[in-house]
């Protein structure tokens, strides 16, 4: 079984990417820039491998902005949520700027769609199923109960109808 071209593609974006990742990224010098020019180039060649549209793909990054990539960081999102709960803390920024990238990219894909909801709603399927309380001390899903921080996690039995309408 040969190798076709586009795997031959594939491979050596991948490849470049590797090689450039190595490298120092300092952007004050002009090694530098070019070093995350030729970068961002390697990634928009592994989209092309990869077959997405050149419509899809961000020129300045090179990132993949198309709606299978849409989907792919979304699920990523609500697992992670659905597996370790959420703290605005910790959690807030980055769920933050990542859809304030996609927002700036394609709007349509954000508009209604709440990950956090769907996040929370996974966390407590995810407990229930569990059949034990979540144990994240900074989990922010679960503050509607009076035992003090810490001890909440551990205390409260997860069913779903004990799930507060608010927290929905």
């Amino acid at each position: 079984m040969g190798r076709t071209d586009a795997d031959r593609m594939r491979s050596r974006a991948t490849l470049r990417m590797f090689s450039l990742a190595r490298g120092k990224d300092d952007l004050r010098t002009v090694a530098g820039v070019e070093q995350r020019t030729d970068m961002d180039d390697a990634r928009i060649a592994l989209c092309v491998a990869r077959g997405v549209d050149l419509d899809d793909i961000n020129p300045s990054s090179g990132h993949d902005m198309s709606r299978r990539a849409y989907e792919s960081s979304r699920t990523s999102w609500v697992d992670h949520i659905a597996m370790f709960g959420y703290s605005e803390f910790y959690d807030g920024p980055h769920l933050a700027k990542a859809l304030d990238s996609w927002t700036a990219w394609n709007p349509e894909y954000t508009d209604g769609d709440d990950w956090l909801k769907a996040g929370r709603e996974a966390h407590y399927a995810r407990q229930a199923d569990l059949g034990r309380p979540c144990d994240r001390f900074s989990c922010d899903l679960h503050s509607d109960t009076d035992v003090p921080m810490g001890q909440a996690v551990r205390a409260r039995e997860i069913v779903p109808e004990a799930v507060p309408e608010a927290a929905l």
